[in-house]
């Protein structure tokens, strides 16, 4: 709708039309991943002026790969804006702050432009039984569900969610007996647990 029609709306159907915008902020993504299912979702975030805003690209306007290459990123963007939702009608309404600070058009940071993670993840899995209680899972088990390469491990559901970009091999350790009770409190930041 062209603004000038959207501001003589009654401010009550303002709020359920769709507005354009110029907005400035930080990209992110949020991956949400249920192994045991098999699932996983990436969601694709813009926080502006203390606010978080879906992101989308409208179907002429690029592929998820151009998001991938936001994320992580400051962007200045034009877009249609309905409540907290944001749709980019095109990568040319993008800016992004390259590596050295400036702003460039979204098509030629591409290039330099990469996913705050790629490759192989080397990872060491520690597993840990509370001195009151025990695994129920054996090493094998974990290691299959992490490092497997079928099914619904972690390293088979990043290997899709990134398109071969990451994936995940390691081992994993243990179990080791810690002094902790399992119903104890602990602060999993500085590792203090009370018994």
């Amino acid at each position: 709708m062209p603004p000038a029609l959207r501001e003589r709306l009654p401010e009550a159907a303002r709020a359920h039309v769709e507005e354009n915008v110029q907005l400035s902020g930080s990209v992110f993504v949020e991956v949400a991943s249920d192994v045991a299912r098999g699932y996983t979702r990436q969601r694709f975030l813009m926080a502006s002026g203390g606010v978080r805003y879906d992101l989308a690209l409208g179907d002429a306007a690029g592929r998820e790969r151009d998001l991938l290459g936001w994320a992580g990123r400051r962007v200045t963007l034009s877009a249609a804006r309905l409540d907290r939702q944001l749709l980019v009608r095109s990568t040319a309404d993008v800016q992004v702050v390259a590596l050295d600070g400036t702003l460039t058009a979204s098509a030629a940071t591409t290039p330099t432009t990469s996913p705050v993670v790629t490759g192989d993840q080397k990872t060491l899995v520690i597993l840990a039984n509370f001195s009151d209680k025990t695994l129920a899972c054996t090493p094998a088990d974990v290691t299959a569900r992490v490092f497997g390469s079928t099914g619904a491990s972690v390293n088979t559901q990043f290997r899709e969610s990134s398109r071969n970009v990451v994936s995940f091999s390691g081992a994993v350790a243990g179990p080791f007996t810690i002094p902790y009770s399992s119903t104890g409190a602990c602060d999993t930041w500085t590792s203090s647990c009370a018994t």
